[in-house]
């Protein structure tokens, strides 16, 4: 498998170098995107040869698929005729779309080579997820939630009693969400990670019963969480702001199919993904009242309803950051020499960036583009671009070789018998920005991370105990 994997790459190799600025090409962009995908398929058939193969609701699945409809989506259906997408602002210099779109399958390409060549490591039953209760150990150690619940507690209600009430009446992008209750809410969802984490870590023994459902699930959390939770769900929900709904879920969804070891296919996470992808476009462009009398249709006033599959398009339209800062590095050299990536480890520390007083333009790849573009809304980044920006062609290659091994391992590590508190911090960190990371730079999973490592290092200083079952 990783054998026929590194010949699509060298392949791939073959037409970056051989592409041609000008007309978009057919047969470049066509065969960059099918070898893409045909690599994928080869990771998805490796994976099935590992104690993974039933549990894919994966995050290599999902950065993949957004990935690969944000590099070539839009320069596909240009390829195929759809020449009109060429009217709006898709691309900012099509001149060198060609090389761009190779350059992203050369990426996606070693991204699943690293997820490969962690799954050739494992064994279809070398680490049986469910386990007799004989092999536990005797003595064990868990961390008291309570602490960690109060100081949440504590930042949802700051969240709460600071939030405009006319942002909540579908004010997202005409009312300002800022301040401390914006500054709270950003803290409550950090500590939601540790939290998880925390549960997790401490029921790990009650994966054993091979019983579990999503009645036992939620038992597992003190009820004012899921209440917290709930609520704000639906204030985003009313506020139109699917942002923060995706923030809030997605890693308690993630936890969910992790304690309950839910078997799920690929084709049906890619399926969900779609139909998530349908709804989230009606979403934000209708809002949450109105999705049912839109009768799944887009107007035509919509840029995106012309597009061949408009409820993807939205995603896909990051090609139009990605053909900027290709651009911008491909004409200028331009780099920022790994700028992005220090201020993610600056952000460990909450309010430390004050101190530094950096100007946006120095490090963030989101501004540099739109201020390269001339619009006058944020054109935003993709993570592909990001580390192109940041550390130029050779190691980008590298970068995302480690992050696809990477990936791999933390979700073979918390699928494993017993699995450490940093093992389900990283992974739930990930989760929780993983429907992002591609249009985003990775700097804000690095802090995130590198947040959550540091705050569980102290905590278990104060709450962890021994138990003997």
């Amino acid at each position: 498998m990783v054998l026929l994997q590194l010949i699509i790459f060298l392949i791939q190799l073959i037409i970056f170098l051989s592409s041609s600025h000008g007309r978009i090409d057919f047969f470049t962009v066509s065969f960059s995107a099918g070898l893409t995908f045909f690599s994928f398929i080869i990771s998805i058939i490796a994976r099935q040869r590992t104690y993974l193969s039933k549990y894919n609701l994966s995050i290599i699945l999902l950065f993949f698929l957004m990935s690969w409809i944000i590099s070539f989506q839009i320069p596909l259906e240009v390829s195929l005729g759809n020449l009109e997408l060429l009217n709006f602002r898709f691309f900012y210099n099509s001149e060198v779309i060609n090389e761009m779109v190779a350059f992203s399958a050369l990426v996606l390409d070693v991204f699943l080579l690293g997820v490969t060549v962690n799954y050739s490591r494992l064994k279809k039953n070398a680490a049986l997820p469910l386990i007799s209760q004989d092999s536990v150990s005797s003595v064990t150690t868990k961390y008291s939630p309570k602490p960690l619940f109060i100081l949440m507690a504590v930042c949802f209600l700051v969240f709460l009693l600071n939030i405009n009430k006319g942002y909540i009446d579908s004010g997202h992008g005409t009312v300002k969400f800022e301040g401390i209750g914006f500054s709270f809410l950003g803290v409550f969802l950090r500590l939601s990670i540790i939290y998880l984490s925390i549960i997790i870590y401490n029921n790990q023994e009650k994966i054993l019963t091979r019983k579990n459902s999503i009645k036992s699930f939620l038992k597992l959390f003190d009820k004012p969480y899921l209440v917290f939770l709930v609520i704000i769900m639906v204030i985003f929900f009313l506020a139109h702001n699917r942002v923060f709904v995706i923030l809030t879920i997605t890693p308690f969804v993630f936890a969910f199919f992790l304690f309950v070891r839910k078997k799920i296919s690929s084709i049906t996470v890619i399926l969900i993904f779609l139909g998530v992808s349908v709804f989230g476009t009606l979403f934000k462009l209708y809002g949450i009242e109105n999705i049912l009398s839109s009768s799944l249709k887009i107007n035509d006033n919509y840029v995106i309803s012309k597009s061949y599959f408009p409820f993807t398009a939205e995603l896909g339209g990051s090609v139009y950051a990605q053909s900027i800062l290709y651009y911008k590095w491909y004409t200028t050299d331009f780099s920022l020499y790994g700028a992005s990536y220090l201020v993610g480890v600056i952000r460990t520390f909450p309010g430390l960036m004050n101190v530094f007083s950096l100007k946006p333009i120095s490090y963030d790849t989101a501004v540099i583009g739109t201020l390269e573009s001339g619009v006058t809304y944020g054109v935003g980044t993709t993570s592909i671009m990001d580390i192109l920006i940041n550390f130029g062609f050779i190691l980008s290659l590298f970068i995302f070789f480690g992050i696809g091994y990477f990936f791999s391992k933390m979700e073979s590590k918390v699928y494993k018998n017993q699995v450490n508190i940093y093992t389900l911090v990283i992974y739930f960190s990930i989760t929780s920005f993983i429907m992002f990371i591609p249009r985003a730079s990775m700097n804000d999973v690095l802090g995130a991370v590198l947040f959550n490592i540091f705050f569980v290092k102290i905590y278990s200083l104060l709450y962890l105990k021994k138990i003997r079952l």
